[in-house]
């Protein structure tokens, strides 16, 4: 069902890809600091959740950079891992607080290449 009704949708508009991007890109980099906020005061709660909003706005980009739709949080970081242009092993580095920072760069990288 779905598929069917993607053929009838125009292409991945070029300035919302850029702007997807930009801004999600932004925010996993700000979102970092409060992982790393988080881990210093001991408060795991907030950690976790800090970081969950990282892989969520890096799905956001990595979608946007495949100028895929993201309909659904659910899954999305497998469906991200998948794509041409994501970061290596995307899914199963998103559950280790200690790669973040690297997925952050290796997106910003990716979007750079794609850019020229």
């Amino acid at each position: 069902m779905i598929e069917a009704r993607k053929i009838n949708l125009p292409p991945y508009p070029p300035a919302l890809q850029k702007e997807l991007i930009a801004r999600f890109l932004g925010e996993a980099r700000f979102t970092l600091m409060l992982v790393e906020k988080g881990l210093a005061s001991q408060d795991s709660v907030y950690a976790a959740g800090a970081a969950f909003r990282v892989v969520a706005c890096l799905n956001q980009a990595i979608f946007a950079l495949n100028r895929e739709w993201l309909i659904s949080e659910k899954g999305a970081a497998k469906r991200a891992a998948a794509m041409v242009s994501a970061p290596k092993d995307f899914a199963k580095r998103a559950a280790d607080h200690a790669e973040l920072d690297a997925l952050v760069d290796e997106t910003e990288e990716l979007v750079s290449a794609a850019s020229g």
